[in-house]
């Protein structure tokens, strides 16, 4: 039997074997990697990358490509048999995907990771809005230089700026305001840092802009050559709009008309005399509307887009040319507008009223 000193010397020695395994295992050589500390830089940096072969490379060759371009081979070293390293100085500006560098050895193992350089974020400026209906307005911001990564941003409201939201794009929805100022803080990050700018929003730097109206149903009255016009418009409730209708000679596309009307109770329609016969040619119509209210004055009013035109044909004969008005009682003195319309492919030689032969 062992004594209890020999006992005690057995228990040192298999503790003094099990740590030297353990420190072993913890400094093991890795096997089948490419390891570099960053693989997102600024443009300009240095990068230093290992590779870690699992086959003994002793009595072969070890190659490394940057962007599918072979390394210069005094560019990189063998530490070991199997491990190499390469130093690449001053980085490009890669693509937004990056550039991938690999090692490869002639045994066939490759190992491949992608870099990407660019620049850090720069500071928000220029924070604006656009409001379509006075409740809640679209914001965007100056996001700076193209970085080259993906950002982020944070978007903090409020007089603590504790209101906060995380998004992908330049732009973000808020409440509207109109007499109170409010404070916004704007983050940016990448993988390369972060830059915050603190904003403090008022009326000034946001635009309002009425919906666009939109032109339903044009009725023409041939009898008495005059179009109606039905409408709809958007807007918030008793708010004053000033809204401008243009008439077009669709085929030209020619503005022959113009009217602005001004009120915080609009119809649905609008009347429009034509003193060309509306048998004559196709009449188009298009809407536009803007904000008019004394409330508003401090920000900026911007007119709608113009509304989808909508058109309303003319005649056309099938069995001879016509003439329009056909039949007409006016007052004498007064001044009259006639049209011709012959068939289609033929042109007008010759037009007469009474003892005038040449009215063309």
């Amino acid at each position: 039997m062992m004594s209890k000193m020999q006992r005690f010397m057995l228990l040192i020695t298999v503790l003094f074997l099990l740590v030297k395994k353990w420190a072993y295992c913890q400094t093991e050589v890795p096997c089948g990697q490419l390891s570099v500390d960053r693989t997102v830089l600024r443009v300009g940096s240095n990068i230093t990358a290992t590779c870690y072969f699992c086959v003994d490379n002793a009595s072969t060759s070890v190659s490394w490509e940057y962007g599918h371009n072979r390394i210069p081979a005094d560019l990189y070293f063998q530490n070991s048999s199997s491990v190499s390293t390469v130093s690449l100085v001053n980085l490009n500006l890669t693509s937004k995907d990056g550039q991938v560098l690999t090692c490869k050895s002639e045994s066939g193992e490759s190992y491949s990771i992608t870099i990407i350089t660019g620049y850090p974020p720069e500071k928000p400026t220029d924070l604006h809005c656009l409001s379509h209906d006075l409740t809640k307005m679209n914001c965007g911001w100056n996001a700076g230089s193209d970085s080259n990564l993906e950002i982020f941003y944070e978007v903090c409201t409020g007089s603590s700026l504790k209101s906060c939201s995380n998004l992908t794009e330049n732009m973000t929805e808020m409440d509207f305001i109109l007499f109170s100022p409010l404070n916004v803080k704007i983050t940016s990050r990448n993988g390369l840092g972060e830059a915050s700018e603190k904003f403090l929003l008022s009326e000034k730097d946001i635009w309002i802009q009425a919906f666009v109206p939109e032109i339903s149903r044009l009725i023409p009255d041939y009898l008495s050559s005059t179009l109606y016009v039905e409408y709809n418009i958007i807007r918030p409730s008793d708010e004053k709009l000033m809204c401008r209708f243009e008439v077009l000679l669709t085929e030209k596309l020619e503005v022959i008309q113009e009217s602005s009307l001004t009120s915080n109770i609009f119809p649905t329609n609008w009347t429009w005399n034509s003193y060309i016969p509306l048998e004559c040619t196709a009449f188009s119509v298009r809407a536009r509307c803007k904000y008019d209210d004394p409330f508003l004055s401090k920000n900026k009013s911007l007119w709608s887009d113009w509304s989808l035109i909508k058109a309303v044909q003319g005649k056309e004969p099938s069995n001879g040319p016509l003439i329009y008005p056909s039949e007409k009682v006016v007052q004498a003195g007064s001044n009259m507008t006639f049209c011709c319309i012959p068939l289609k492919g033929q042109t007008v030689a010759e037009f007469k009223y009474g003892d005038k032969n040449d009215l063309l």
